[in-house]
């Protein structure tokens, strides 16, 4: 069965501030996301730490200081978008994969309580089940 993809509001907010800030950044992580809407394979990739692609994505990681809440998530790197970094989130039992934020590499996610409750509750709020 194939995965859901989606892009939480959250994330949709941290699209046009990255426009703002990088119009070619945004532009390319645009174009990735409508390529990894269409294709399995990419949506996959989104979760998968052991994933290369030189055409996308640079590496996945486990995004740990939500893994520590118990919020299955990763920070994806791209290819050609080297400071900037979605973070993605996965439901295996409900086979859905969605876009929960995009944040700038200088960001101070653990030091940033807003950014990552909004996480957590878009997180929630799609009834994603804590581990």
């Amino acid at each position: 069965m194939r995965y859901q993809f989606f892009i939480t509001a959250g994330a949709q907010e941290d699209m046009r501030q990255c426009a703002k800030a990088d119009r070619r950044a945004a532009a390319d992580i645009a174009v990735f996301l409508r390529e990894v809407e269409a294709d399995i394979v990419w949506c996959e990739a989104l979760i998968d730490t052991s994933v290369y692609h030189e055409d996308g994505i640079q590496s996945v990681e486990l995004f740990a200081f939500m893994q520590d809440q118990r919020i299955n998530a990763y920070r994806v790197r791209l290819v050609n978008v080297g400071v900037w970094r979605i973070i993605s989130a996965v439901d295996h039992r409900g086979k859905r994969v969605g876009i929960f934020g995009v944040m700038h590499r200088k960001q101070e996610y653990q030091k940033d309580v807003k950014y990552c409750q909004r996480i957590a509750d878009e997180y929630d709020g799609h009834n994603f089940p804590r581990y």
